[in-house]
């Protein structure tokens, strides 16, 4: 769980290439906090580990002991109704920690559904959408010291992702998304203006 306060958006850092030689543009980043970085043992064994996915291996939890009851606690102690929780495909996450967002209209900035493929829907993978937007590479197996080194997620790195994202769109509105949607986007605003064109043209005949 990481901490943003709006009055530090001014301070949107942009880390320009060390070399001429490199080939990735300048690396987007906003300023946070940590405020919670735990794992939580679950109260049932574990079959499957995922650990290319999830980074997580049986030496990893092998002297945790939090609960995810003392995790629904501390959460509920640090998060208020009005605050705008940011991240990546959060209903699993919400699920996982089995809590409800009182607020989770506006309060919710779910970087899956605001950066999806509007004419089909798909959404993208966060680590394709952190290389094409923010010029940054994740999930590339530099996970946290209490986690695998494998090539899994580290959960700061993600989140961190996340709400560059999200504190970009905010800035830049719809012009800051992947190049692909923006071609669609202006086609299909073509094809409203068309249709719109039919549709007063229709009228005026109709009316003569």
């Amino acid at each position: 769980l990481l901490q943003y306060h709006p009055a530090n958006a001014a301070k949107t850092s942009v880390e320009k290439p060390q070399s001429q030689k490199q080939d990735k543009k300048a690396v987007v980043s906003v300023p946070y906090r940590v405020v919670l970085d735990e794992l939580v043992k679950p109260p049932n064994p574990i079959l499957d580990y995922l650990s290319a996915y999830s980074g997580i291996t049986p030496k990893s939890l092998e002297h945790v002991t939090t609960t995810l009851a003392q995790i629904q606690t501390t959460l509920l102690q640090i998060l208020y109704s009005e605050d705008v929780l940011i991240g990546h495909s959060l209903e699993n996450d919400l699920h996982a920690l089995r809590l409800y967002h009182t607020n989770a209209g506006p309060l919710v900035v779910d970087t899956a559904m605001l950066f999806r493929n509007v004419d089909t829907g798909r959404k993208h993978a966060l680590r394709h959408l952190s290389s094409v937007l923010l010029n940054k590479d994740i999930q590339q197996g530099n996970m946290n010291d209490h986690q695998s080194t494998s090539s899994g997620h580290c959960s700061e790195e993600d989140a961190a992702a996340s709400l560059s994202l999200a504190i970009k769109r905010a800035e830049m509105g719809n012009e800051f998304q992947l190049p692909s949607c923006k071609n669609k986007s202006r086609r299909r605003h073509v094809f409203q203006i068309i249709d719109a064109l039919r549709k007063k043209q229709s009228y005026k005949m109709t009316k003569n």
